[in-house]
């Protein structure tokens, strides 16, 4: 009953989540504007980057549409932002949130990695070994985030494992080139792992909202915090061809501005309760919106290696899925704390 109530909370967060983003589309399919299939909720902006977090007191219920970025706001919120700036509607989001940021309605937990402000944001160096020691250009990673966005994603996917508990994995990546890490990341001047992921994140930098929305690029510190449980690797042994296919279309998905996609992240879990992971996405538009495992997917079978046949959809595929093809294929190594 626990797990069952469990899942119901989670499916209903996605939900709402996925049928706002849904109605917003238009009629024929297109992806909606700025933030497209991410609309932000109440939730989202409590959890959205673990960097910000609006203070418990301050959580509205209502929602309103912010009518400069198109996207579902807290009501109360966007009236708090506009007493802040003389009774106008601030022009962007990034203006919303750092009106509330400067007013201390947003608590900033830390800055950087690097600085280590909130206990889960600090640097795990035994987790960053493991991904230098254990880095295979192309290879993929999993890992399970038990902070409180990790634990939705986490939940989200219980239908798929054998005991009905909780996944282990709520998040995927690809591992990129081996970079020389700017001192303000790390302050070390060693090479260390970079990644190709699909990914919604917001921080803050210079008083300021950051919003990185979709595919991008990122040192592997940016998952080698104490907010990651589970780690492993999976290495399916590409040929130097199959890597250079995985790198350029990560790349040129880049340059192309995919967004990460929470609308298909709906139809994922529509797909899981009616056990029809084989059938298409039916949220999913096109391919210019993708969420983090399907992005991991389509660059494996853009270099003829999809590691799934029809029996899971492209835009159904989980990171429990991933991890369990790991286990079968027996090509995972586990991060062991």
């Amino acid at each position: 009953m626990k797990h069952s109530k469990a899942f119901i909370i989670t499916a209903g967060c996605l939900i709402i989540t996925g049928v706002a983003a849904y109605l917003k589309a238009t009629p024929d399919g297109n992806i909606p504007r700025d933030l497209r299939d991410a609309p932000i909720s109440s939730e989202a902006l409590e959890q959205l980057g673990d960097t910000a977090r609006i203070k418990t007191g301050n959580l509205p219920t209502p929602i309103a549409t912010d009518t400069n970025s198109g996207l579902l706001i807290p009501a109360d919120i966007l009236a708090r932002a506009a007493a802040l700036n003389n009774g106008k509607e601030p022009a962007s989001l990034e203006k919303t949130l750092t009106l509330l940021y400067e007013a201390g309605d947003i608590v900033q937990d830390d800055v950087s990695i690097r600085e280590g402000k909130g206990q889960l944001n600090k640097l795990n160096p035994r987790l960053l070994e493991f991904f230098t020691a254990n880095y295979k250009p192309g290879a993929i990673v999993i890992i399970g985030a038990k902070d409180a966005l990790g634990m939705l994603f986490r939940t989200g996917q219980m239908k798929l494992t054998a005991d009905g508990r909780p996944s282990r994995w709520s998040h995927c990546f690809v591992f990129g080139d081996l970079k020389t890490v700017p001192e303000e990341e790390w302050g070390k001047p060693d090479k260390s792992p970079y990644i190709y992921e699909s990914d919604l994140h917001m921080s803050f930098k210079d008083h300021r909202i950051h919003l990185n929305n979709g595919i991008q690029e990122n040192w592997i510190g940016k998952w080698s915090t104490n907010k990651i449980e589970y780690a492993a690797i999976i290495d399916l042994g590409l040929t130097e061809e199959q890597k250079g296919i995985v790198f350029r279309t990560a790349l040129e998905s880049i340059a192309a501005h995919i967004r990460y996609s929470l609308r298909d992240n709906l139809g994922v879990l529509l797909a899981m309760i009616e056990g029809r992971q084989d059938k298409p996405n039916p949220f999913h538009g096109s391919h210019t919106a993708m969420f983090c495992s399907a992005f991991v997917r389509y660059c494996y079978e853009k270099a003829a290696r999809d590691f799934f046949g029809p029996e899971i959809s492209m835009f159904n595929t989980t990171p429990e899925d991933i991890a369990r093809m790991g286990i079968k294929t027996g090509k995972i190594i586990y991060y062991q704390p």
